[in-house]
């Protein structure tokens, strides 16, 4: 018997709130049910689930309701394959260690390294993004490649995958913050010379350009060790699924076509 699932979605601007009270009732019902054994064919129990503003992958529209590419294929996930999940959204930095601190707890949209692989089990791909370097749209240079601009300082989150992967090319001139959405006012005030960010995120932003595509990476959900291998295995078999089905192509080309 399959249950309910549902997403609950919002943003968290201070410290992480704790789970309510009906939220937690919920989650340990359905899993005393599992461990019993009354609900054989149920594949897992409630997961919470972190994010951040990333769009249009994952992000907050006009109604405050969490929305994008990798979103609606989350929901859809836990919603064919009857796992309940609780959305937050955050700045990064705090979604990805309150999934590596939190049993049950899962946050998207990740890009799998190799230095993550060990930290999560892993549901996916679920989208493709493309990562690239903007500056200030009266930037003259022509950068060829990526290491045109090792001389430049650049603007990064700390703990995002697109500054590991930098680090681990060498890069050293960073300037990381919390939260991408920082990164802007920091380009248009000097502080920084380049950001890396995702392209679709930035494309079309007034006053800044791309000035080189670094490489083209797929998200991932990533969840806690501790969640159980049935709840991974049935969201990837129900992921592959929605991939037959043409349903993660239908939901990528819907957003990135209005871009």
């Amino acid at each position: 018997m399959n249950h309910p699932a549902f997403a609950i979605s919002g943003p968290i601007r201070s410290r992480q709130q704790p789970p309510s009270i009906l939220w937690r009732i919920m989650r340990s019902s359905v899993s005393t049910l599992l461990a019993s054994g009354i609900l054989m064919t149920a594949p897992a129990y409630a997961l919470d689930i972190t994010t951040e503003d990333n769009a249009p992958f994952n992000y907050l529209d006009a109604n405050r309701k969490v929305t994008g590419i990798s979103t609606e294929i989350v929901q859809e996930l836990g919603r064919r394959a009857g796992i309940p999940m609780k959305i937050q959204v955050m700045p990064w930095t705090r979604a990805y260690q309150v999934a590596i601190d939190s049993a049950d707890t899962c946050v998207y949209s990740t890009t799998r390294l190799p230095e993550r692989e060990a930290l999560f089990k892993w549901v996916g791909p679920l989208s493709t993004n493309k990562w690239a370097l903007f500056a200030k749209s009266g930037f003259s240079k022509r950068l060829g490649t990526l290491d045109d601009a090792r001389s430049y300082r650049i603007g990064g989150v700390s703990m995002d995958a697109k500054a590991m992967y930098l680090k681990s090319l060498g890069f050293t001139n960073f300037d990381l913050v919390g939260d991408d959405n920082l990164n802007l006012a920091k380009l248009m005030a000097g502080r920084i010379d380049l950001w890396i960010s995702g392209f679709y995120k930035n494309k079309g932003t007034k006053n800044i350009k791309p000035v080189l595509v670094v490489r083209e990476v797929e998200y991932h959900l990533a969840c806690n060790l501790k969640t159980p291998d049935a709840t991974i295995t049935a969201l990837n078999q129900t992921l592959q699924t929605l991939q037959k089905e043409g349903f993660v192509k239908a939901v990528s080309d819907r957003y990135i076509n209005r871009l």
